[in-house]
């Protein structure tokens, strides 16, 4: 099961509560556990999380990093200079790149930062290198 929760909020209203309840899973076990195990991420940050339920109804969490347009968001700014502009730091988007590198089909850093500049060109924001927008 898929589910998207927010860093240390994982509580048994909707989402989670009907998702697992549905599955016999002991929710409030679930939400204490997920809540545990992003304790080190900042409290509200989306996490993209993995739910593997046993047929004991025991269960499995994996997290995902942040999701990538989150991280995007978070880090753009406008460009006083150029008027309705959005932009993010190219050294951004290589902390992005290095962040999201577990969860993207590639080890190649160059290969994950082209994949994370396609999503920021995506979501109509600039990358800024140096003095010039890409």
């Amino acid at each position: 099961m898929r589910l998207v929760i927010p860093a240390g909020k994982a509580n048994p209203s909707p989402p989670v509560g009907p998702a697992l309840g549905q599955k016999g899973v002991n929710i409030m076990e679930f939400c204490s556990s997920f809540n545990m195990l992003t304790n080190h991420i900042e409290t509200g940050t989306l996490i993209p999380t993995i739910v593997s339920i046993q047929k004991d109804k025991s269960f499995n969490i994996r997290t995902r990093t942040t999701m990538t347009s989150v991280l995007i968001k978070k880090l753009s700014r406008d460009d006083s200079i150029q008027p309705n502009t959005k932009y993010i730091d190219y050294t951004d988007v290589k902390a992005i790149a290095e962040i999201k590198l577990r969860d993207l089909n590639t080890v190649v850093l160059d290969k994950a930062i082209k994949t994370i500049k396609g999503t920021i060109k995506t979501m109509g924001i600039k990358v800024k290198t140096g003095t010039h927008y890409e």
